[in-house]
């Protein structure tokens, strides 16, 4: 029988409640997101850049259907892809719109893209980089092997 996701928060009230958590995650299936406040989702900068658009227009009393104004977005993103590859003439070899996405994310661009990493000490590190705001910081742990064995998903991940 196979049991379904698993969900939680672990509360860590010190250095020696974390470095538990680290040696049981340090094993190589997990990967890493740290935000600077617990009441952050797991958002692209895309996503957030399109709530506060749609928020300013909002407050401006310009009604917008955040559904129709979502459908924009995969040309929107072509656009830039394009862009980005019309500009940035060290990446002409980069045959794929994903390879573009990954240079444009590492430049800056807002893309649907979410950093991630297996390092536990780098979400650590973007957790506390800056001034926290809101009532804690947060690390999120995804277990990506048991993700892609209970997906059945047969292509290739980065290693």
């Amino acid at each position: 029988m196979v049991e379904g996701p698993k969900t939680g928060t672990i509360k860590l009230h010190n250095w020696r409640d974390f470095t538990k958590v680290m040696k049981i995650m340090g094993d190589g299936r997990w990967i890493f997101r740290g935000h600077k406040s617990v009441s952050y989702h797991l958002d692209s900068g895309l996503d957030r850049y399109i709530a506060d658009i749609v928020a300013a227009r909002d407050k401006r009393g310009m009604k917008t259907d955040v559904k129709s104004f979502a459908l924009t977005l995969p040309r929107a993103e072509h656009f830039a892809v394009a862009n980005f590859r019309a500009k940035a003439h060290e990446f002409e070899g980069w045959t794929t719109n994903t390879s573009a996405l990954l240079a444009m994310q590492h430049y800056g661009a807002k893309t649907r893209l979410l950093d991630l990493t297996t390092s536990i000490m780098v979400a650590l590190f973007f957790a506390y980089e800056e001034k926290m705001t809101g009532e804690g910081r947060a690390i999120y742990a995804i277990n990506y092997k048991m993700l892609i064995e209970r997906s059945g998903w047969k292509g290739w991940y980065l290693k």
